[in-house]
């Protein structure tokens, strides 16, 4: 197990006014073991996810990958602005964890580069480690996991 004590952990989805739907799921990534950790419809609100740096999160109802909702990335005005979730204590350094999202977007160029990332603190710096990365055509859900 590794020394590092996280002191701070964040899973950002970064987007431009991008919908992130599909119930992504957070679970352990031990296949004898599976725990699901934490899991969004967006059904009943934004599930603990808020808008990092500029950007704005929602529900909405026009677009989604499952259910009936999914959550709206609007007012980025950088690059790393997105969705964020910070993650709780059962998670710890030295385990292995699986990350899943469905990510879309309806405006601008006919793809776009989507990636989920980790930001966390080792009680000295802030780092961050990109989970999974993808190309992302306009109207299309598309699946980020790691």
């Amino acid at each position: 197990m590794k020394s590092k004590k996280f002191t701070s952990l964040c899973m950002a989805a970064a987007m431009s006014s991008a919908m992130f739907c599909g119930s992504p799921a957070i679970g352990s990534g031990n296949d004898d073991e599976i725990a699901v950790l934490i899991e969004s419809s967006f059904e009943s609100g934004e599930g603990g996810w808020t808008g990092r740096g500029s950007a704005s999160v929602s529900v909405s109802k026009s677009s989604f990958n499952s259910g009936s909702s999914s959550l709206s990335v609007t007012k980025r005005t950088e690059a790393w602005n997105g969705a964020t979730i910070t993650l709780g204590t059962d998670f710890s350094a030295g385990s292995t964890y699986s990350f899943e999202a469905y990510v879309r977007f309806d405006s601008g160029k006919s793809e776009e580069a989507f990636k989920l990332s980790l930001q966390y603190s080792d009680g000295t710096t802030t780092k961050y480690a990109d989970i999974a990365k993808a190309s992302v055509k306009k109207g299309e859900w598309t699946k980020l996991s790691n």
